[in-house]
């Protein structure tokens, strides 16, 4: 399993120069596939024109140091920015607060989304630890609100 928080700033290299193209600045997902559509580079260039993306069919080597990626163009992602879910409310179905989105777990492949790690504020974190929900336990899930069953 892995965490988006984990895969934030990794360089990203191009499979057919070596060069490095950027750093993960962003990842786009599909809430309602739960997938995971790209990622978005921060480049070093002033005159880029925009931030690139890459989809992840693109994406042929991924590990902890770097992601090595076949692109022939910057398409354009459609889907969720993590920047903007990260903090969105998490409910249960009686509409109690249950905590704040802090990261998202991936499959190994980088593939399907697993599920998301809440956090209900420091002081409640440091003495209860952190929640995870998993996606099969997400009754509504929408850009910046979840709603979970049970308590």
């Amino acid at each position: 399993m892995r965490r988006i928080r984990e895969i934030m700033g990794t360089p990203v290299l191009n499979q057919k120069t070596g060069a490095q193209m950027g750093h993960v600045k962003d990842l786009i997902i599909d809430d309602q596939a739960n997938r995971l559509i790209g990622i978005i580079l921060e480049t070093d260039s002033l005159f880029s024109g925009g931030s690139p993306g890459i989809l992840r069919q693109d994406l042929v080597q991924i590990n902890d140091d770097f992601i090595v990626a076949d692109c022939s163009g910057s398409p354009e992602l459609r889907g969720n920015s993590w920047l903007e879910k990260s903090g969105g409310t998490v409910y249960n179905c009686d509409g109690t607060v249950k905590g704040c989105i802090v990261d998202v777990f991936l499959d190994e492949g980088w593939q399907e989304i697993l599920g998301y790690e809440l956090s209900d504020g420091l002081f409640a974190d440091l003495l209860n630890g952190r929640q995870a929900i998993l996606e099969k336990n997400i009754l509504l899930e929408g850009k910046d609100v979840i709603v979970i069953e049970g308590g």
